[in-house]
C-alpha cells in the first residue's frame, strides 16, 4: 500500500524527491513480492486443462503475484511520464506486457479457484481484480479516437459504465485496502473529470453517500458537522 500511495503522489506532483521515494518504495515492494511468489508461476498458470489449477496456490502466493503485477504496472506508467527515448519506451512496454499477462492469469485463477484460506483474503483479491478492471476501463474510455483504435486493436476495451460499476462494487461491497484506492479514484472522477469535462451534472448524491459512509464509520472526523 505504501508503494502504491507513493507512486500516486509522484504521478500527481512529478517532483524529483517524490519520484525518488516512489522508486525506493517500489523496489522494496517488488523484492518482497518476489520472495513470496510461487516459482514457475507462468508455467503452472498455463495448465488450463488441469482441473482446479487455481487451487495450486496459497492465498499469500496469489496476493504476492497480484501485488507484483499491479506495482509493476504502476511503476511502468510512472516511468512513461518521464520517458525521453525509444529504447526506454520499449522497456516500459515490455514491463506493461508482463503486468497485463499476470493480471489476466490472476483473473482466470480467481474464477477457477474453489478453496480459499480466508474469506477476507478472497474479498481482498476480488477487490483488487475489480479495481484493476474498473480503472482500466475508465482510462481507456477517455483515450482520444486515434489512440483508442490502437488500444482496441490490442484487445483493451473501455466501457465507462462497466468501470463505474466495478469501482462502486469495490468501494461499497468489498471493504479493505483496495476500497480506499477505489474511493480516491471515484472522488477524482466526480470532482475533476466529470465536472471539468462537462460530462453531466455534479454527482452530488454519490459523493454524499460516500461521505456519509465514512462519517458514520469515523464519527469524530472534522468533516462531520455535528462535531
Amino acid at each position: 500500500m505504501r508503494a502504491k500511495m507513493s507512486m500516486l503522489k509522484a504521478a500527481l506532483t512529478l517532483d524529483p524527491k517524490d519520484m525518488a521515494i516512489a522508486k525506493k518504495s517500489t523496489r522494496k515492494c517488488l523484492k518482497l513480492c518476489n520472495k513470496l511468489r510461487k516459482k514457475k508461476f507462468k508455467k503452472l498458470t498455463n495448465m488450463l486443462t488441469k482441473k482446479n489449477y487455481g487451487d495450486l496456490y496459497s492465498d499469500l502466493e496469489l496476493h504476492a503475484e497480484l501485488t507484483y503485477a499491479m506495482v509493476t504496472g504502476c511503476k511502468s506508467v510512472l516511468a512513461l511520464l518521464k520517458c525521453t527515448n525509444m529504447k526506454r519506451l520499449a522497456k516500459i512496454a515490455y514491463h506493461i506486457g508482463i503486468c497485463v499477462n499476470i493480471l489476466a492469469k490472476c483473473r482466470d485463477i480467481f474464477e477457477k479457484r474453489t478453496a480459499w484460506e480466508s474469506p477476507v483474503s478472497k474479498a481482498n483479491f476480488e477487490a483488487a481484480i475489480r479495481l484493476e478492471r474498473g480503472i482500466r476501463n475508465l482510462i481507456v474510455s477517455f483515450l482520444p479516437p486515434k489512440l483508442l483504435k490502437i488500444v482496441n486493436f490490442l484487445g483493451f476495451k473501455g466501457v465507462r459504465n462497466v468501470a463505474l460499476s466495478e469501482l462502486n462494487a469495490v468501494v461499497y461491497e468489498l471493504p479493505g485496502i483496495y476500497s480506499l484506492i477505489g474511493e480516491l479514484v471515484l472522488i477524482f472522477y466526480w470532482l475533476y473529470i466529470e465536472m471539468h469535462g462537462c460530462l453531466g451534472p455534479a454527482n452530488v448524491a454519490a459523493m454524499q453517500k460516500l461521505i456519509d459512509t465514512k462519517t458514520s464509520k469515523f464519527p469524530n472526523v472534522r468533516i462531520n458537522n455535528n462535531h
